[in-house]
């Protein structure tokens, strides 16, 4: 109990507690903190290298399941190659389930970390969760056939939308023209990755699939054969060459019709849905292929522009400094000074102008014409009468102020008058072009 007259106030341990509890969940949490209280820090540096492998892992599936399905590059799904690339990616995915349901959260605007299992159960990514289920493994137990299992990994392609997506890393937003520059060509190599893998698979399933006989650009049933081309005229097309073989074929078919610059040899469309999808593919060359060259072309002249007028302004410079008789130290800083400001870095003047000794700058105050001088407000300066004297007189204010500097350097008895010169001068060249 705690007597506040008039009032008493009941405190009790369970009370106090929780309040404690609540200060600690509101403690800044850094890399150092691998827990909060009973669930993992999602700040510590464990678990964002978990995050960055899982990352590895969610574009892994976005690359290599589309080959899986149109290529069948394994003849049993328990191939040994399967086993050693895709079941440690599986066991990667459903150890992140289990990291990310005991994991803490804050949320947005909040500072308390929640800590409650069902709250972060209730707030954890359904992506990765529907992505992470094993369909391909309970169909192998049912006993369908390799084809049909690998259908059933297509849900690994939702990892790719997922919070545990690449996208954060691959992905720059458009900070820099660069970054723009590499977003779109990720875009359009996603985009060609995609129709590849489409395209050999219409070659060779499709047929499969019609009752009768059939053709397709890969494939050509007996009756077929004296209709259409050799299907063995190209080194990929062969049942000898390998998965990334047929895949360069497939990628290059994709690409040379998508910028329109022609087919490999007399590979054509053979039947409806191959035609379908050949028209698709050209009216994507006049949308997404065109507006990705129009912006890259875009950055690209942006660029130019600000390089020409950072030459211009180097160019400018250079005159003003060649023109007038400087020492070479004030020539040494003006030049720093613009290249600071050309590479983006802001440099205040009077930090520029403070690192001058006292003779450099009255040096610099005295290339600066009288017209320039009077059109500088008297008030906002101080006394002018020395910034007078210097338009009038340069040589001799220039002579007096190196006077001025060797007996300072030999008595040191009068630093404050200098010191005060030094500021009229700076505040007089402190209005100075950049």
């Amino acid at each position: 109990y705690i007597c506040i007259y008039p009032y008493t106030v009941r405190i009790t341990f369970s009370e106090l507690s929780k309040v404690m509890r609540n200060r600690e969940w509101r403690v800044v949490v850094d890399a150092s903190y691998v827990m909060i209280g009973s669930t993992l820090s999602p700040q510590s540096l464990p678990h964002r290298i978990w995050t960055v492998l899982l990352r590895i892992v969610c574009l892994y599936h976005w690359l290599v399941m589309p080959i899986r399905l149109a290529f069948l590059p394994y003849p049993t799904f328990t191939d040994r190659a399967a086993l050693i690339t895709d079941l440690p990616a599986d066991i990667l995915v459903g150890l992140h389930v289990i990291v990310s349901l005991n994991t803490a959260y804050r949320a947005e605007g909040r500072s308390k970390w929640e800590l409650s299992r069902f709250k972060i159960f209730r707030e954890s990514d359904f992506w990765l969760h529907l992505g992470a289920i094993p369909l391909d493994w309970f169909g192998y137990a049912c006993g369908i056939n390799n084809e049909a299992c690998t259908w059933l990994r297509i849900n690994k392609l939702l990892l790719f939308i997922s919070r545990s997506s690449p996208c954060v890393v691959l992905f720059s937003n458009g900070e820099t023209a660069r970054g723009k520059v590499a977003d779109l060509l990720l875009i359009m190599f996603f985009c060609l990755h995609l129709l590849s893998c489409i395209w050999y698979w219409l070659g060779r399933a499709w047929p499969h699939l019609e009752e009768g006989p059939s053709v397709s650009w890969l494939f050509a049933d007996t009756e077929f054969e004296d209709m259409t081309y050799d299907r063995h005229e190209h080194f990929a097309m062969k049942s000898t060459s390998w998965t990334v073989q047929r895949y360069l074929l497939s990628f290059y078919w994709v690409a040379a019709t998508i910028t329109v610059n022609g087919q490999i040899g007399s590979m054509i469309p053979q039947n409806t849905v191959e035609l379908l999808f050949t028209t698709v593919i050209m009216l994507l060359n006049m949308t997404l292929f065109r507006w990705i060259l129009g912006e890259v072309s875009s950055i690209i002249m942006s660029s130019d522009d600000d390089v020409v007028k950072a030459r211009a302004d180097l160019e400018t410079v250079t005159n003003f400094v060649k023109g007038n008789d400087f020492s070479y130290e004030l020539r040494e800083e003006i030049s720093a000074h613009f290249d600071a400001i050309n590479a983006g870095s802001r440099v205040d003047q009077d930090v520029l102008f403070a690192g001058l000794s006292h003779g450099l700058r009255v040096e610099l105050a005295s290339f600066i014409s009288r017209e320039f001088l009077t059109g500088i407000d008297q008030e906002s300066v101080g006394n002018t009468s020395e910034m007078k004297e210097a338009a009038e007189d340069p040589d001799s204010v220039e002579m007096e102020a190196e006077k001025e500097e060797e007996e300072e350097e030999d008595a040191g008895s009068d630093a404050n008058s200098n010191d005060i010169k030094s500021c009229n001068l700076e505040r007089s060249t402190s209005t100075l072009p950049t």
